[in-house]
């Protein structure tokens, strides 16, 4: 099966615009948790629906959206969006390399997205036909990582809802005219601040925190700090690769990780990073894993020097 990944992000820090945003269309989806003043939302739009309707949906946001389309098959394309007008429109197609931006110049646009022009005008070419599909491919993934947006390969509604009920996203599920999923836990991060879009463009995705659980036994929450450092290094180092990254994933891993020292009692740190990877391995939340078995144990000992700093 070929790539189809559409995603809308909405620039702002709190998950409940995005929630706003699916409601005033009357849409269902998924609305994850802000991660580098990005929210992305999945709406439950059938592939193949006309782009008029996706059109007439994102004039009804706020702030600055963008709405970004990856088809392995044929083209990427993205439509930038700000107070509801577009404003810049992209199209590259693979066959024979004809592009075509809209709406105004590179320069103009590397200025609203705060990004280097010369970067820009790398990977949004006016005409491809010089380059191989795999290049202009490649300026798609190299324009998300510009921009910070996170989650942009193999992402879509189609895929969220696949697995939803393995990975986690069912808790962030959102019904078009009812309470979503995870509507108690406000913008998913316990931040109560009202819902704001921000102005300003990201430079790069903050990595993820180390995570502290509420519902964690007082016994066992030392092995819960050590397990989401430990994540937390092999994140940050680009060694484990999630199937969604998202805070609500991460949280679910080190639980897991947590749950294999309670069932299997160790006795060595060797024991605790050989269970460990053998859960990672297994996990659904994994789509694979990078590191060696000296740069596990490197992870797990700089964790266990994190955890003993912030109990000192």
């Amino acid at each position: 099966m070929s790539e189809f990944s559409e995603s809308v992000y909405i620039h702002t820090s709190q998950r409940a615009d995005g929630i706003q945003w699916l409601r005033d269309t009357g849409t269902e989806g998924y609305v994850l948790e802000p991660r580098g003043n990005w929210v992305q939302v999945f709406p439950a739009w059938p592939r193949g629906l006309d782009d008029e309707v996706k059109d007439t949906c994102l004039k009804k946001s706020s702030g600055l959206v963008l709405y970004y389309r990856f088809d392995a098959d044929r083209c990427w394309s993205f439509v930038l969006y700000r107070e509801g007008k577009a404003l810049f429109s992209y199209q590259c197609l693979w066959d024979d390399g004809a592009c075509a931006m809209e709406g105004g110049s590179v320069e103009e646009l590397a200025a609203l997205l705060a990004v280097s022009d010369a970067d820009l005008n790398q990977l949004l070419p006016d005409d491809g036909s010089d380059r191989s599909w795999e290049q202009l491919m490649d300026n798609a993934a190299e324009f998300a990582d510009l921009l910070g947006l996170p989650n942009y390969a193999w992402a879509s509604f189609e895929y969220a809802d696949l697995d939803a009920d393995m990975t986690g996203l069912d808790e962030l599920f959102v019904d078009a005219d009812g309470e979503d999923e995870d509507e108690d836990e406000g913008n998913g991060d316990g931040d109560s601040t009202p819902p704001t879009n921000s102005s300003a463009m990201p430079n790069a995705t903050p990595p993820a925190e180390p995570l502290r659980s509420p519902d964690v036994d007082a016994p066992w929450q030392a092995v819960y700090d050590l397990a989401s450092h430990f994540l937390k290094h092999l994140h940050d180092e680009e060694l484990i690769e999630l199937t969604l990254d998202s805070r609500l994933v991460r949280d679910r891993l080190v639980e897991r990780l947590t749950k294999t020292v309670i069932e299997n009692p160790v006795s060595s740190d060797a024991q605790v990073v050989h269970h460990w990877l053998e859960n990672l391995m297994t996990a659904p939340e994994i789509v694979d894993i990078f590191a060696t078995d000296d740069m596990l144990s490197d992870a797990f000992m700089r964790a266990k020097e994190d955890v003993a700093e912030s109990q000192a």
